[in-house]
């Protein structure tokens, strides 16, 4: 998850005289914040799952996951389902939210737009009524290391959990390590200029927080099953290309097998004692703290910055996280 918003040029933000933008100190006496542990109801292979939302009732079974290479030690994962609308007071129009899980717990959001002739999802769904049925896939980038034991759906926002969520199992093992990709130094090491796709820019990697509590107001809570990870990094253009506030958004957690970790936003209001991701035009420098989710039991290894093509790993610029 991460937040950006603006913040005009000069404001007081952090404590410090206008115009400059200061790095909060470092969060070794904070806590880990962490969402509500509400496990959803596991189906077994073959069986169908009641789903339901706020106006409707769905049942879902899962046909089958398949996967074909893709690059570097990752892999494309193919979902495919049957939904049927058992009851609700409108058609079924829009995707149902499908993800994939790991064996950690770790949630596996689709790929918005995956290479051609590789996902075989992209055709316009039909609209279904009561008692009727439509089939459904997504695609999915997961690294060979990565061992996935279920679909799941579990219609959430924010911290409101859809208790008739659930998962299917749904088994497909790994089959090999996976090095994280793009590799071009450590997190907390000096600033290394970079091309990110759209310009080069000097890029240090301050700082990953995984006990955050000083940064986040006091009801801050994730995802359920999630915990949040603070990002603090410094960006200075190199050349006449600014880096923009969406740019932030880009910037993704990796755990040790390369999982790309799926986004999650917070309200900007519960950031708090550091700037958030803005605007920094050329010739000036800026520290940002990002707020990111990622499963309780997941490990966090790397920073990445996936640009506008995260389908592709081999298009990311990656801090690693030692120690």
């Amino acid at each position: 998850m991460i937040v950006v918003w603006s913040v005009p040029w000069g404001a007081d933000i952090t404590g410090s005289p206008a115009g400059s933008r200061r790095p909060a100190e470092s969060s070794a006496e904070g806590a880990e914040v962490t969402g509500p542990s509400l496990p959803p109801q596991i189906v077994p292979s073959g069986q169908s799952g009641r789903f339901g939302t706020q106006q409707l009732d769905l049942e879902v079974r899962v046909n089958g996951i398949t996967a074909s290479p893709a690059a570097q030690g990752y892999r494309w994962v193919r979902a495919e389902v049957t939904v049927t609308l058992v009851s609700g007071d409108h058609d079924l129009t829009e995707a149902t939210p499908m993800r994939l899980v790991d064996d950690r717990g770790q949630r596996i959001l689709p790929v918005r737009a995956g290479p051609a002739g590789q996902d075989g999802c992209t055709a316009p769904l039909p609209t279904v009524a009561i008692g009727e049925s439509r089939t459904e896939c997504q695609l999915f980038l997961v690294p060979d290391a990565t061992p996935i034991t279920g679909v799941m759906y579990d219609d959430f926002a924010g911290t409101e959990v859809n208790r008739g969520g659930f998962v299917v199992s749904a088994e497909l093992p790994a089959t090999g390590p996976t090095e994280l990709p793009g590799v071009v130094g450590e997190v907390g090491e000096p600033d290394r200029e970079v091309d990110l796709g759209r310009g080069r820019f000097g890029v240090r990697v301050d700082e990953v927080i995984e006990k955050p509590s000083p940064y986040l107001t006091e009801d801050s809570r994730p995802m359920n099953g999630g915990r949040y990870v603070v990002v603090r990094m410094t960006v200075t253009p190199s050349g006449d290309t600014e880096f923009r506030a969406e740019d932030f958004t880009l910037v993704r957690l990796l755990d040790d097998r390369g999982l790309l970790v799926p986004e999650e936003r917070l309200t900007p209001a519960k950031l708090v004692n550091c700037p958030p991701g803005q605007q920094v035009p050329p010739g000036e420098s800026a520290t940002a703290c990002l707020v990111l989710t990622v499963g309780a039991e997941t490990p966090v290894a790397g920073i990445a910055y996936v640009g506008e093509t995260a389908h592709d790993a081999t298009s990311w610029t990656t801090w690693r996280l030692g120690g």
